[in-house]
């Protein structure tokens, strides 16, 4: 008999989450997914992520500050404060379901923070900031936006084409001021990873990395490992013939089955 899939979406702090697990037992880990820019927010039934619901785990997919049906305007920064809002209603343990208003509860005393592309960025600034982010994983992440497409070694995406198309594709879900698509263009907003890696250094933290990626040079991930692996508790994983990827990446088995391993590990 194929158990029970639970879902539901909660707001906290203004924030829109959507959450869901598998039963019968109400599970012991969560995981956070955050998603890339410009991009929309998953759902936790999403195929690619099957895999972690047969695993166990709890799935939270918050909508950033700012977008979507979350309440605010997004500084970017807040993407990061979306993030430590999810980590805090975990550690609470309940929530009103929305659609029914019925009061739901959960003890996971484990936190995983999993981000792809922008989101990559976004989870390790906030699991640097965060005492109850066990474990942090990466995916494709922008590591410094004052450099990012700025560097001729590099052939990457600047930020100022993500905004193209943003104003093109998603003009009213992502909310933002024209000031801070500028701060985020020079790097000033406080959503630079290396700025953590001593933080970082003592996390464990999983960096995977397509070798093909032109929209987030791989070369992004070996720097920031390379600040951080001195902790002894980083990895990196480096995929040959692959380019940008994001959360979907959980979707394929070579990397769900190096993701599983590495979260289960000590």
């Amino acid at each position: 008999m194929r158990p029970n899939v639970y879902r539901f979406t909660v707001r906290h702090h203004g924030i829109l989450i959507n959450m869901a697990y598998q039963g019968p037992n109400r599970p012991r880990k969560a995981v956070i997914l955050a998603h890339g820019l410009p991009s929309s927010p998953p759902k936790p039934l999403d195929h690619e992520f099957s895999g972690l619901l047969r695993s166990g785990f709890m799935i939270a997919i918050p909508q950033y500050i700012g977008t979507f049906d979350s309440y605010g305007r997004s500084n970017i920064e807040n993407c990061v404060d979306t993030i430590l809002d999810t980590i805090s209603l975990i550690k609470r343990g309940r929530a009103t379901e929305l659609f029914g208003l019925r009061r739901i509860g959960w003890r996971a005393t484990e936190i995983v923070l999993i981000g792809g592309s922008f989101g990559g960025s976004v989870v390790l600034v906030a699991g640097a900031k965060s005492r109850y982010a066990s474990k942090i994983i990466a995916i494709a992440p922008p590591t410094d936006y004052r450099d990012q497409g700025k560097r001729s070694e590099y052939a990457e995406e600047r930020i100022s084409d993500e905004r193209c198309i943003m104003k093109r594709v998603q003009p009213f879900t992502w909310r933002l001021s024209d000031g801070t698509w500028r701060r985020l263009e020079n790097g000033s907003l406080d959503i630079n990873a290396v700025d953590y890696a001593g933080r970082l250094s003592s996390k464990r933290v999983l960096l995977i990395h397509g070798k093909e990626d032109d929209a987030v040079n791989f070369n992004r991930s070996v720097d920031l490992y390379e600040r951080i692996k001195g902790g002894g508790a980083a990895k990196l994983m480096l995929i040959k013939n692959e380019g940008h990827m994001n959360l979907k990446a959980l979707d394929k088995p070579e990397v769900y089955r190096q993701v599983i391993e590495w979260i289960k590990s000590d």
